[in-house]
Formats: C-alpha cells, structure tokens, sequence
C-alpha cells in the first residue's frame, strides 16, 4: 500500500527544495542528498502539492525557481537553517554561516572580523563568499548567503522591512602610484597633472570607475585613458607598484602598502569615491545558531574600523 501523501513540509521536502536551488536539477539534488532519482522527483511533487503551486520550471538543463516562488523559497531555506541549528545543538556538525563580501571588505574588514571571533567566539565558523555588491545582493535575497558586506546595494527599496542595515565604516578612496613617481612629492597633485600619466582602473561600469570618472568630467577635463583594466584592486596595486601609472585603490589598504615601502599614496583633496560599508542581513537570520556571536564579533570589528564609532543600526530602506 501506498503511503499517504503528507499534508505538510516535512524535513525530507525542505532539504530537497534547498538542494535543488543549490544544485539546479533534481538529478543532482538527489546525488547529493543520497537518494533515488524518483524519491527526489515524488517528493518534489509532494512539495508543490503542499504549496498549491509550481515551484520550479524544468527542463531538459534543470530546474529554476519560478518567479513567484522566490519568497517561499527564501523561507523554505531559513528554516533548513534552523533545522541544522538542532542538529548543532545534538552534537552534529557545526553550521557555517556564509559571509558575502566585495573584495576590499574580505581584506579590510575580515582580518578584523578573524581577531574578534578568535577572542570571543571561536566555535563560530563563517565561509566568505566574494562577489560584486549586485551579485551579492541578489544572492542575499535569494537566501544563498546569510549577512552582506559591501556598499549599500542599489536594490535596497524604501519600505521592504524584512532586511536589516547597519553602517559599520566608511571608506575612501585614494590614487596610488609606485615609490619615487614624480607626483609622489608633490603637496596636492591637481586634476591636470593626473591626466598627465597614464592608468591602471577597474573595469567600466564599475563603481568605483564611474566616481573617478565623474570628478574630471565636473572639472570639464576627459577622463584619462586606461592602459589597463583590471578586476582586481590587488593586482592594480602591484601593477602601479612597476610602471609609470597611476591608480586607484581603497585608503587602509593603500595604507598598508604605503607603509610597506610598495607604493605612494598621492595626496588629491578629492572625494574619488568615499561610502559607507553596511552589514546587510534579513530578519529571520536571527534563527541561525551562530548569528548572535557572529554580529557581536562583526560589530566590534566594524567599531574598531571606524576608530571607535558604534555601528548604527536600521531598517531596509531607512
């Protein structure tokens, strides 16, 4: 005799839902859950059943969320989270919480993040998880990563109160150049005598790329050519360290290398880019198990960052 279809979301359903979004087909999904290729499609089928709806398109490439299944999902992947909080809790493995961060956050404000989880909280394990802020966000809100870090993303709506902001520092940007560069000596280097050289810059389209941009065009100058774009601040900085060019990179980090002996940070007077990096999370993160320690520790670390400033805390969209 068959077995009666359950009337609910089971265990068994939100482990395959969260793996069929992870893994994009039921074939994979049930690889990686250990089980039958036809258990994994009747459970699915049980899934939608329960849900009055659809929640995947198939095809011969895989499965994708449907649009409208988007919210469901999200919730249906919190709850595994808070599931694996009570395997945590009977001594299984512990649950990593994934940290999305943009490039220059995973080397300013992580090794700050490390020493503050170290002292007071090193059960907690966290996975980085790098990517552009628009990346980030969509991953953020497809429940793929638990917390943001980066500049505020552009997708953040007035009036959506389930995500959770928190201004943690700012940041500026700065022009850099190798040791002995002609500009290194001088006071403040003007606009003019910045087109002079030529340039290392992030790709086109790029935040940073566009405010560079736009302080020569409001002084009525064209932006000077890039010899070279790069993805990578880091290789920027090591490629103006052996050339004539100049480039631009965020200040702590510039810092860093600066005191090094790699590189001269050229002082400008101009804002290139300054913003504030926020901690972005939504409300029901609060169920995973390490998230109380995990934003003790990222509070501290963002406050010592900001020379001492206690992060400010607000709603989405505020």
């Amino acid at each position: 005799m068959r077995k009666k279809s359950p009337e609910r979301l089971e265990r068994r359903h939100v482990d395959l839902l969260v793996t069929i979004a992870r893994h994009g087909s039921i074939h994979a999904a049930a690889r990686a859950l250990g089980i039958a290729q036809p258990l994994a499609t009747s459970l699915l089928q049980d899934a939608e059943r329960i849900a009055g709806r659809q929640l995947f398109s198939r095809s011969h490439r895989g499965c994708v969320p449907l649009a409208d299944a988007h919210e469901l999902l999200r919730g249906v992947r919190y709850a595994a989270k808070a599931l694996h909080s009570l395997d945590v809790r009977n001594g299984q493995p512990q649950v990593k919480l994934r940290l999305g961060c943009i490039p220059r956050v995973t080397h300013t404000f992580v090794p700050e993040l490390m020493d503050a989880l170290g002292r007071e909280a090193p059960d907690v394990a966290v996975e980085i998880v790098e990517g552009t802020t628009s990346a980030l966000d969509a991953q953020l809100n497809d429940g793929e990563i638990d917390v943001f870090m980066g500049r505020r993303p552009p997708g953040l709506l007035p009036g959506d109160g389930h995500y959770v902001i928190e201004n943690m520092y700012e940041e500026k940007t700065v022009v850099i150049a190798a040791r002995g560069h002609p500009l290194a000596a001088r006071r403040k280097a003007s606009l003019e005598e910045l087109t002079a050289y030529p340039w290392i810059l992030p790709r086109q389209q790029s935040y940073s790329r566009n405010i560079w941009g736009e302080v020569f065009v409001r002084a009525g100058l064209a932006p000077p050519r890039a010899m070279i774009e790069s993805l990578s601040f880091l290789s920027n900085v090591h490629l103006a360290a052996r050339s004539a060019c100049l480039s631009i990179a965020p200040d702590r980090i510039a810092a860093q290398f600066q005191d090094s002996g790699l590189i001269s940070i050229i002082e400008t007077g101009l804002n290139l880019g300054d913003y504030m990096v926020v901690l972005v999370h939504h409300e029901t993160i609060a169920a995973h198990p390490s998230f109380e320690q995990f934003m003790a520790a990222a509070r501290h670390a963002g406050a010592r960052l900001a020379g001492g400033v206690k992060p400010k805390r607000q709603r989405r969209g505020a």
